[in-house]
C-alpha cells in the first residue's frame, strides 16, 4: 500500500511539472517579454519583435537579449549603423554573449 501511495505521489508531481514551469516563467514578466521577442524574431516578424525589445529595453536598458534582438532587427532592415550601435552596447554589457560576432 505504501508503494502504491508513493507511485501516485510521484505521478502527480510529474504531471504538475509543466504547470509549475509555466507558472514560474509567467511570474517573471521580463522573461515573458524576452521569450515573446525571440518568438517573433524566429518567425520573421521583426516589426513585432522590435515592439517587444523596446519594452524590454525601457525596463532594463542593458538587457543582453533585447540588445542583440534589436541589433538583428535593424540588420534585417539593412540599417547597419543602427545595428552596430546596439551590438556595441551589447559588447559592453555582455562581452561573452553567444553569436555576438
Amino acid at each position: 500500500m505504501l508503494i502504491q501511495t508513493r507511485k501516485r505521489v510521484i505521478a502527480a508531481l510529474i504531471s504538475l511539472a509543466p504547470a509549475l514551469a509555466f507558472a514560474q516563467a509567467a511570474s517573471d514578466p521580463l522573461q515573458v517579454l524576452i521569450d515573446q521577442g525571440k518568438y517573433w524574431q524566429a518567425h520573421k516578424r521583426g516589426d513585432l519583435a522590435e515592439q517587444v525589445w523596446q519594452k524590454v529595453l525601457r525596463t532594463n536598458p542593458k538587457q543582453p537579449d533585447a540588445l542583440f534582438g534589436m541589433g538583428m532587427v535593424l540588420a534585417d532592415r539593412k540599417d547597419g549603423s543602427g545595428a552596430q550601435q546596439y551590438l556595441a552596447q551589447l559588447r559592453q554589457v555582455a562581452p561573452s554573449y553567444p553569436n555576438i560576432d
